[in-house]
């Protein structure tokens, strides 16, 4: 439990300390053009050149959600500059878990991966699959408040966001919300219905939820921003209370009222017509295209899907905000973003790591953060705020950015609370059901890791 009062406390500091960035106005449509400033961190970077070498390729196991263009132009530098090649493999987010996993327990795993965040997949994945990295040179570079997305449990470093830090919340459409006349942001559950039915009424689904195979992380997302929401209510030491009574089977998540409160809730805007009639079929692709031309007013998420939706609509004005738990305000979820990771057992580690400390030089991460701005993990990296940003700096300055639930129990199993999901959204399990059979597969996973008083 050490790790998450640290993670907390760090990242109070971490808003004085970390860059706010402004989303621009577009993302380069090839992963082959080069701004200056990738070319110049490429020169600056001596220990980069690889020239007396053969040419190598390295292989990168990613999700397409997690593969901005922005990335695709630091591997088209790279590329250029040492001669060697990178291997982009794809698969859907529904299948990549497994797929990293079968590839690294036979010892066939590629060079570089992604994880969908750097603080869970310390604890949903073994550890020895990441290269320690915190002798490289970058990581001085860190701000005392970065570190605290950044640093494991073991004080290790390991890897760095390929999306930007910060939280998820309810992203809405400013404009929307005073077309329907909503002049203040919801603070209690009720007031957030209230919003909901003025959306509705001028022929605007309110809430976007996403769930179909591959881009289901849309349902959980919902799920953990209203589960935040009991950090606000329990006090820190009941909320460890609690944590430890989950963590050793001493209660189950449909006892906690707070838990099925929530679930009532997302219920409720379903019963209401306040969610989309399809979410099975919503893609994340779907989603961008929903907001950004205004069919939708609101979406659960992190500013990793703001990028998409201001290429499609540069006019679009946002803001994050969290959602309520009855009638407290609620609370957002800290993420640490999706992160870069070197596989320990790379067959060209020296290539891996060389082309990681191409990305976390100051000159790349600088021309990086002007493309999809956000907040950033360097001290040395400046840009401007972000619409995304700028607000989940407020938030966080409110003390209303806490470490999300599942990173609180330690069989957490993302995916099979995804799949419930989709049950809950059709109809065919209700919201204490849900929770009732996500703590049957928790109790086998907890099982199968020999987790105390299981």
């Amino acid at each position: 439990m050490k790790k998450f009062a640290i993670v907390f406390l760090a990242l109070i500091l971490l808003v004085s300390v970390l860059s706010g960035c402004a989303k621009t106005a577009g993302v380069p449509e090839s992963n082959t053009q080069q701004d200056s400033a990738v070319s110049a961190g490429a020169d600056t970077n001596e220990e980069t050149k690889t020239q007396n070498k053969e040419p190598v390729t390295i292989t990168y196991l990613c999700a397409p959600e997690n593969y901005p263009d922005r990335f695709k132009d630091v591997i088209a530098a790279w590329e250029e500059k040492t001669g060697n090649k990178v291997e982009v493999q794809l698969f859907p987010s529904a299948e990549y878990q497994n797929i990293l996993k079968t590839r690294m327990m036979a010892g066939e795993g590629p060079d570089l991966y992604r994880s969908d965040d750097l603080q869970a997949c310390e604890i949903f994945w073994p550890k020895e699959w990441a290269e320690d990295l915190s002798d490289q040179p970058w990581v001085s570079r860190i701000s005392e408040g970065g570190k605290a997305y950044v640093t494991w449990t073991d004080g290790t470093i390991r890897g760095i966001p390929v999306l930007n830090p910060g939280i998820n919340g309810m992203m809405y459409n400013k404009d929307i919300f005073e077309q329907a006349g909503i002049t203040e942001l919801p603070e209690t559950w009720d007031e957030f219905l209230e919003c909901c039915a003025k959306i509705k009424a001028i022929g605007i689904t309110p809430v976007n939820l996403q769930g179909a195979n591959g881009s289901t992380f849309g349902l959980s997302h919902l799920t953990m921003m209203m589960f935040t929401g009991i950090e606000k209510i329990y006090s820190t030491e009941d909320m460890a209370e609690l944590a430890d009574k989950l963590n050793t089977n001493q209660m189950k998540l449909a006892d906690v009222p707070e838990l099925n409160e929530a679930m009532d809730q997302f219920q409720q805007l379903i019963d209401l017509g306040y969610t989309n009639d399809d979410p099975l079929t919503n893609t994340y692709e779907m989603t961008q295209s929903r907001f950004a031309n205004g069919e939708v007013a609101m979406h659960p998420c992190g500013d990793f899907i703001l990028g998409f939706i201001t290429e499609q609509n540069p006019d679009i004005r946002i803001g994050v905000m969290p959602v309520p738990l009855g009638d407290n305000r609620g609370a957002c979820p800290i993420m640490a973003g999706v992160g870069l990771h070197v596989n320990a057992n790379s067959k060209h580690k020296e290539e891996a790591i060389d082309f990681f400390n191409f990305f976390a030089s100051q000159e790349v991460q600088t021309e990086y953060m002007a493309k999809e701005p956000g907040m950033n993990i360097f001290s040395d990296v400046t840009c401007e705020q972000s619409m995304f940003s700028a607000d989940a700096s407020k938030i966080i300055d409110e003390g209303l950015a806490v470490t999300r639930l599942n990173l609180k129990i330690q069989a957490w199993q993302d995916r099979e609370w995804q799949s419930i999901l989709q049950e809950f959204v059709i109809g065919t399990k209700t919201g204490n059901e849900a929770l009732a059979e996500y703590d049957k597969r928790i109790e086998l996973a907890a099982k199968n890791m020999n987790l105390p008083g299981w």
